[in-house]
């Protein structure tokens, strides 16, 4: 929960909005959020500067390590990706998760 909090305020929405959407009780979310800002990673409800690098941080490295599996897939990423599309509109439609493509099961 509280690695949905440092994206959502890294992304800039609204705090508790995505983490919200996961059915995490208030209670929890303002734990987890506490947490956060003993951590020195959130304040007023908007990332540190530690808590930005933390999570830029983890972007980097998941880039780096996706890397062998999207050049890999060389010249047939863009297929793969039209058809995962698919596959996340088609549970969209079904009411499985919310049409926000930032709040979609790999979100």
């Amino acid at each position: 929960m509280q690695a949905n909090i440092l994206t959502e305020l890294w992304v800039g929405w609204e705090p508790l909005a995505y983490t919200g959407s996961r059915a995490w009780s208030p209670e929890a979310m303002a734990s987890a959020t506490s947490a956060l800002e003993l951590r020195g990673l959130v304040r007023d409800d908007e990332l540190t500067e530690a808590g930005r690098a933390l999570r830029e941080g983890v972007e980097e490295a998941t880039d780096r390590l996706v890397a062998p599996a999207v050049d890999a897939l060389g010249s047939r990423l863009d297929d793969v990706v039209a058809r995962l599309e698919g596959w996340a509109e088609q549970v969209v439609a079904s009411g499985w998760f919310p049409p926000d493509p930032y709040k979609r099961a790999a979100g």
